[in-house]
C-alpha cells in the first residue's frame, strides 16, 4: 500500500526530514483534497458510526479510484499511518477550536528531537514548530504559520495574511489510537462536525482553494496574500466545475448534495 500511497502522491521515498515532511504534506495538500462529501455518503450507508469510520486501507483506496480525501479525523489518521510506515516518529492529538474541546485533530512529528505540527486535517501547509515558552513561524508560499506556547502543552495556532488568522488551540498530549478512533466514530453520529454543508479544500496551481455551499451564489475561492477572489460556478453545470476542478468523482459528488436536499426538504 505504501508504495502506491507514494505513487499517487508523486513523491520517493526518503528518509525521516524536515525537507521530507514538507514534501509529503505539499504533496497530499496538492492532490488529497479536504472535503466531506465521502463522509456525508459513507453515513447514509453505515448502520452504526463504528461501521462508518474509514481507515487507512479505505481511505486511500477510495483516493486512488474517486479522488476523495475525508475531514480531520480520517485524513489526520491515514496521514498519521503513511508517516509511521516511513519512518516518522509522530503521534496523535485531539485539539479546540475556540472555546469547542474535542473537535480537530492534529499530529505532532518529532525530529532531531524537535516537535512539528503535520496536519493535513485543516489542512496546514507547512510543518509547524512547537517550543515551550516560545514562538516560532513557519512558511508556505505566501502563508506564514505562527505557534505561539500559551501554558503547559498548549499552544496557539495562527496564519497570516488572512481574514481570520486564528486556527485552533493545540493541545500537545498523546492520545491513543483507540481513544483517537473513538473521537473519529463519534464524530459520524448525528451531532458530527460537517454534516449540514458541502466544503471541498485543496491546493490548485500552489493557490489554496475553497468551496462552501453555504458561500452564495456557488463559487470556488482562492486565497493570496491574505485576500479572498472568488470564481463563481453556475448552479446548473455545478457537479461538473467541481469534479473537473478538484479531481473529484462526479458521483460521490452528486450523491452528497443529493442527501442533503433530501435531508432539508419539507415532507409533505
Amino acid at each position: 500500500m505504501t508504495k502506491n500511497i507514494l505513487k499517487h502522491l508523486n513523491v520517493k521515498e526518503h528518509s525521516p526530514t524536515l525537507q521530507y515532511l514538507q514534501e509529503l504534506i505539499t504533496a497530499y495538500c496538492s492532490i488529497v483534497p479536504w472535503e466531506n462529501v465521502s463522509k456525508i455518503v459513507k453515513k447514509t450507508v453505515c448502520n452504526k458510526p463504528a461501521d462508518c469510520v474509514r481507515l487507512e486501507e479505505e481511505f486511500w483506496t477510495q483516493s486512488f479510484k474517486y479522488g476523495t480525501g475525508g475531514t480531520c479525523y480520517e485524513s489526520n489518521w491515514a496521514f498519521y499511518k503513511l508517516l509511521k510506515t516511513l519512518g516518522f516518529d509522530c503521534y496523535l492529538t485531539i485539539n479546540k477550536i475556540a472555546d469547542k474541546s474535542s473537535v480537530h485533530s492534529a499530529i505532532i512529528v518529532t525530529i532531531n528531537r524537535s516537535g512539528y505540527i503535520a496536519d493535513i486535517g485543516y489542512p496546514l501547509y507547512a510543518p509547524i514548530p512547537i517550543v515551550e515558552n516560545g514562538i516560532h513561524h513557519s512558511k508556505y508560499e505566501g502563508t506564514t504559520y505562527r505557534s505561539t506556547c500559551i501554558g503547559n502543552n498548549e499552544y496557539l495556532i495562527e496564519n497570516f495574511p488572512h481574514p481570520k488568522p486564528y486556527l485552533y488551540h493545540l493541545s500537545d498530549i498523546p492520545v491513543s489510537e483507540q481513544d483517537y478512533l473513538k473521537v473519529a466514530i463519534a464524530d459520524y453520529c448525528d451531532s458530527g462536525l460537517f454534516l449540514d454543508r458541502i466544503i471541498i479544500r485543496k491546493i490548485i496551481n500552489n493557490t489554496p482553494t475553497r468551496f462552501d455551499s453555504q458561500d452564495l451564489p456557488y463559487n470556488i475561492h482562492q486565497l493570496q496574500n491574505g485576500t479572498k477572489t472568488r470564481n463563481s460556478i453556475g448552479e446548473e453545470n455545478l457537479f461538473n466545475a467541481l469534479s473537473e476542478f478538484y479531481s473529484l468523482n462526479m458521483d460521490v459528488i452528486s450523491k452528497a448534495f443529493e442527501i442533503l436536499k433530501r435531508r432539508t426538504t419539507p415532507h409533505v
